[in-house]
């Protein structure tokens, strides 16, 4: 198999815009504002939200003709999004 089109996505799990929103200020006390204005831009692109939205999105994204997906997450949260893709999203995928 050949890669032929990857992407690399800045990428965040959540349940509610609670939790989103606790999140930012978190982000950006850890990495700067730019940390924080990526989980925005990532959340504007579809990337950011419930597992069932986020896999709708990268769907999007596969039928488009991208087979290599490399999904960064937020800091200190990386072993949680990972266990979640596993999960909830991966798996949903074709």
């Amino acid at each position: 198999h050949t890669i032929d089109k990857s992407l690399l996505i800045y990428t965040y799990l959540y349940d509610t815009e609670q939790e989103f929103a606790q999140s930012l200020p978190d982000q950006a006390r850890l990495l700067g504002a730019a940390s924080q204005a990526g989980l925005l831009r990532a959340r504007e692109l579809g990337l950011a939200g419930s597992a069932p939205q986020v896999t709708d999105t990268l769907g999007h994204y596969l039928a488009c003709g991208f087979d290599y997906l490399i999904a960064l997450f937020p800091y200190t949260h990386e072993r949680a999004m990972l266990q979640r893709y596993a999960e909830d999203v991966w798996c949903h995928l074709p």
